[in-house]
């Protein structure tokens, strides 16, 4: 049996060609509409991944600031420990200057002849007040302290006649530098030579 299709084919021919169109169409949008949401829920899971490690940064960052306090306070104590420290080595290590610098004046002083008053040591300077008999006694007292290998600059601040105890007595004021103590260098030793 024949066949005859009524129906012009080119009309046939564009409606599939439509609906084969709207299909792909419908097609293109639903993976671009499934992309977006797998995209949107990729991004959501980083952001709430990126959320959670803020929090774990933060909570660390709080830790170590804590930390970070007792460091500071460890370094304070310690920077004070090690100012204490070298405040009490250099007392130990000058100690003995008042007293060597008191046993000097005493072997410097003329005996029978003057003594002294007030003796101020501050740094290298040496401030001597005292009495004396008489000029004389003065010159030999700067003399003395001059030629010591102790002391260097002596300078005579003030000298005035007194009265002590009906006497006529001559009070003076002197300065002086304490020298400084040239440090030993260390010599190298020196190693045997190999044979």
């Amino acid at each position: 049996m024949i066949h005859i299709n009524l129906l012009p084919y080119r009309t046939i021919q564009k409606k599939d060609n439509v609906l084969q169109q709207v299909v792909i169409f419908i097609f293109i949008i639903a993976l671009v509409t499934g992309g977006t949401i797998g995209y949107h829920f990729f991004l959501n899971n980083k952001v709430s991944a990126l959320d959670k490690k803020v929090e774990l940064t933060k909570k660390e960052l709080k830790k170590y600031q804590k930390i970070n306090k007792r460091i500071k306070a460890i370094k304070k104590k310690l920077n004070l420990l090690k100012k204490k420290t070298k405040i009490i080595k250099g007392l130990d290590a000058n100690r003995k200057e008042p007293i060597k610098l008191l046993e000097t004046m005493t072997r410097m002083v003329v005996p029978n002849r003057m003594w002294l008053k007030n003796l101020t040591s501050k740094g290298r300077n040496v401030k001597i007040n005292g009495n004396a008999l008489d000029e004389q006694t003065v010159a030999d007292f700067m003399t003395r302290i001059e030629d010591s290998k102790f002391f260097s600059g002596v300078t005579l601040i003030s000298l005035k006649q007194v009265k002590i105890r009906g006497l006529n007595m001559k009070q003076f004021s002197i300065t002086c530098k304490k020298k400084v103590k040239a440090k030993a260098k260390k010599k190298p030793v020196k190693g045997k030579a190999k044979k």
